[in-house]
């Protein structure tokens, strides 16, 4: 798939993170209706342990998975401390 210049979709925006620094974890994190968007189910991208710019609203969980699928990602299920809007992680 080829995408434009600028293009901010999870797998471009994962390509920008590993290019920017080989060091950085790309992390997606998907939430259910967190404070700042109570009405979506939103993932968010982090390199280690750091928000991004990157974000992305959906209507359902599994449609925010659906937007992860293809990257080659391990989903990492949440943990009881996690926030209780936090579904799961994906790395």
């Amino acid at each position: 798939m080829s995408h434009a210049d600028g293009c901010r979709c999870p797998s471009c925006a994962y390509s920008i993170c590993r290019a920017m620094r080989r060091d950085l974890l790309p992390i997606f994190q998907i939430f259910d209706r967190p404070f700042d968007a109570p009405d979506h189910v939103v993932v968010r991208l982090f390199t280690n342990d750091q928000p991004t710019v990157f974000m992305w609203r959906h209507s359902t969980v599994d449609a925010a998975r659906a937007s992860l699928d293809g990257l080659g990602l391990y989903c990492i299920p949440r943990d009881p401390s996690d926030p209780p809007t936090h579904v799961e992680s994906w790395l």
